[in-house]
């Protein structure tokens, strides 16, 4: 961490130098976030640097939950920032520490910026001075750092277009952690595939981004920080993965020293998901008493897989695996498959070079004995004799021996089967597993992954890195799933032979669907092949909703992950399409009202005409034949035609004396008005409101 990247001399062009401490610090160990922020700090300040920045999730995560409602939590970490910030007064650098904090009962995205020996809660207090509901309250605080304006944002697509003029320096806080999904949560990865560049093509303005590094909770983020000038040019990059400090001149208006795009990192899928599952497990296992990690080789993809994870994470001596043998095997093609297991097994063990105890699933007991006579590296030991072949007693002597050494068990478990065979894996034992590293991965990914991770070393024999490894386990997840929802032999075996029927993409692809994508039954890429496998799949993952709450804690690396999505446990009702009926939704619904009630108003209004126009028809003595007209199309017509006689007329009567109107004769006035195409008037007399007004 102490390592310097950045340019060697300052040669006097910018105005400011900015540090990034891309660091991994124990979540809310904030004595120890304080000590390392210092550290830092001064390391950055004996190179010139005036500002520096730190990670967002160090203190709380980004799941704070009723944490930031704690009084006594957020009184300790600000009398330790203010101690911070005393101590960094006599270096002569500024820092900006941002966490999540409760502002009138509504969490944010706070920054604190420690200068001069104080501590400013920046977006609190502008939001204070402002309003909370002023339209200018959330706009990216902006302060001046050694002439530099400088701006800060924890949403970069939503702020860039808000801010001031005359800004300079645009420091980004990403604050989510690594989406598989989400190309751009790789940060300066992603920049080779245009991300953060038409941000600044649009703006002008320089960008440096604050990637945070290491496992933070459920999240996992994999450093990369950056700065790019106005030119879209990226001058300094952090390392991926692992800790660093970066310091970089911003010098705007100037053309600074770049790096060739062709050398900075370039995101690739699998290795991104290897190493986010890395960082999670190294931290998970680091906040453990002993730093062991004990798992079981079962001679399959996932297990052995994992295990060459842990070495990666917490390196071979550190890893225990367990290799249980099953008796019991009915036929020859049986007992060479069972040989055929252990031998991949130990291959693995073997090729990892890690410590492994052999034992059978019958007694526990004999494996912690086991494991007091291993000595050295790769040597196994037998004992015991048994005949049981369940997955149970496999985690019973892997859970015997953890207890015995004070290791910590993770599982093999994926996101294929914390969706599908939740149940089973709890009654198995799986809930005394510390962690599931691919507990947000498929199982379909898994070869990829192997595949890349064997480009690095060949640890996995190539037997397992197949699709028929993958068929493999896709069918003992399926015949694990099946019996806990039926309870019915012969709608059991109906229902585990359309599951075997789909290839294993295809139904995680279904399952990324729902739960990542949250897309609908009739919008799922199996409904039109296979709905019912589909709505087997749907029954699957909502009765495990219970049992999938008790499994081990996994890490978020999706969209989406299960403990996201998670539904109702005692919720009656699963997505088994609309049987061809159209989509029926709240704006469906409020459309439909309004195009009622607008039908409604328009014969309301109908019937109101007709009764106005009836009150008229008797006031002068309209008969309903003549309404009757005067209402249709002829006497539409009729009427815009005399309307220029009608309103002269009209003028005559006015100027009129009620008694002129009388002198002529009733047969007289209404041949007049009639011979005009006009409604006839009552003559005066009959009529002494209308006659005299």
């Amino acid at each position: 961490m102490d390592e310097y990247d950045g340019m060697d001399e300052i040669d006097g062009r910018g105005e400011m130098r900015l540090a990034l401490a891309q660091m991994d610090t124990r979540l809310g160990d904030i004595e120890g976030i304080c000590s390392r922020v210092f550290d830092q700090a001064m390391i950055a300040s004996s190179h010139g640097a005036h500002l520096m920045c730190v990670p967002a999730p160090l203190t709380v995560g980004i799941a704070p939950t009723s944490l930031i409602e704690c009084g006594n939590f957020q009184h300790a970490l600000i009398v330790a920032l203010q101690a911070l910030a005393e101590k960094l007064e006599p270096l002569g650098i500024a820092c900006l520490f941002p966490s999540i904090v409760s502002f009138e009962g509504a969490p944010i995205f706070e920054i604190f910026i420690l200068r001069d020996g104080h501590v400013v809660p920046a977006r609190s207090l502008i939001a204070r001075e402002r309003g909370p509901r002023s339209d200018e309250a959330w706009l990216p605080p902006v302060f001046d750092i050694a002439g530099t304006r400088v701006a800060v944002s924890f949403d970069l697509a939503r702020d860039m277009e808000s801010l001031p003029v005359g800004t300079d320096l645009v420091i980004y806080f990403p604050a989510y952690g690594y989406d598989d999904s989400n190309e751009e949560t790789a940060a300066v990865a992603s920049i080779r595939d245009g991300f953060f560049v038409d941000a600044v093509a649009k703006t002008g303005l320089w960008l440096a981004c604050m990637a945070p590094v290491g496992a933070f909770d459920s999240a996992v983020y994999t450093g990369g920080s950056f700065v790019m000038d106005d030119a879209e040019h990226v001058i300094a990059v952090a390392p991926c993965f692992e800790e660093g400090l970066l310091i970089s001149e911003i010098s705007h208006g100037t053309v600074p020293d770049s790096i060739d795009p062709d050398l900075l990192p370039r995101w690739n899928r699998e290795e991104w998901l290897w190493e986010s599952t890395r960082l999670y497990l190294r931290d998970v296992v680091a906040r453990q008493a002993s730093g062991r990690v004990a798992l079981l080789l079962a001679g399959d993809l996932a297990t052995s897989l994992l295990a060459a994870l842990a070495v990666d994470a917490v390196g071979s001596r550190n890893v225990i695996g367990v290799v249980v043998q099953h008796e019991g095997a009915l036929t020859p093609q049986e007992e060479c498959a069972e040989n055929e297991r252990l031998r991949v097994a130990r291959q693995v063990a073997s090729n990892l070079r890690i410590q492994v105890v052999e034992c059978e699933p019958s007694s526990s007991c004999g494996c912690e004995e086991a494991w007091t006579t291993l000595e050295c590296e790769g040597e196994a030991k037998h004992f015991g004799k048994a005949t049981s072949n369940a997955r149970g007693e496999d985690l019973d002597a892997l859970l015997g021996l953890a207890r015995r050494v004070d290791a910590c068990c993770v599982s093999a478990m994926t996101k294929t089967e914390y969706a599908l065979c939740a149940p089973a894996a709890l009654r198995d034992g799986l809930s005394h597993c510390v962690c599931a590293p691919f507990g947000d991965i498929y199982l379909s990914n898994l070869e990829f992954i192997a595949r890349w991770r064997n480009r690095r070393s060949p640890v996995i024999p190539e037997t397992l890195v197949s699709l028929a490894s993958v068929e493999g386990g896709m069918g003992s997840i399926i015949e694990r799933a099946i019996p806990a929802l039926t309870g019915d032999g012969e709608l059991e075996e109906k229902v585990a032979s359309v599951l075997r029927s789909q290839a294993p993409s295809k139904i995680d692809e279904a399952l990324r669907a729902h739960i990542d994508k949250g897309l609908d039954f009739e919008e799922n890429p199996l409904a039109g092949s296979s709905p019912q496998a589909l709505r087997a799949l749907m029954l699957l993952i909502q009765y495990g909703e219970a049992a999938r709450r008790k499994l081990p804690a996994m890490p978020v690396l999706s969209a989406r992950s299960l403990a996201e999505r998670s539904w109702p446990i005692s919720l009656g009702w699963s997505d088994m399409g609309r049987d061809g009926e159209d989509l029926m939704t709240v704006d469906a619904l409020i459309q439909m009202e309004q195009e009622r009630s607008s039908t409604e108003g328009s014969s309301h209004r109908a019937q109101a005409r007709d009764e106005i126009m009836g009150l008229i028809g008797n006031l002068f003595g309209i008969t309903p034949e003549q309404m009757a007209h005067m209402q249709s199309e002829e006497g539409q017509r009729e009427l815009r035609q005399g309307l220029g006689d009608i309103e002269s007329m009209l003028r005559k009567m006015m100027e009129l004396s009620p008694g002129a109107m009388g002198s002529a004769g009733p047969d007289e006035a209404n041949q007049g008005a009639q011979s005009r195409g006009a409604f006839p008037f009552t003559p005066g007399g009959t009529a002494p409101f209308f006659s005299q007004n």
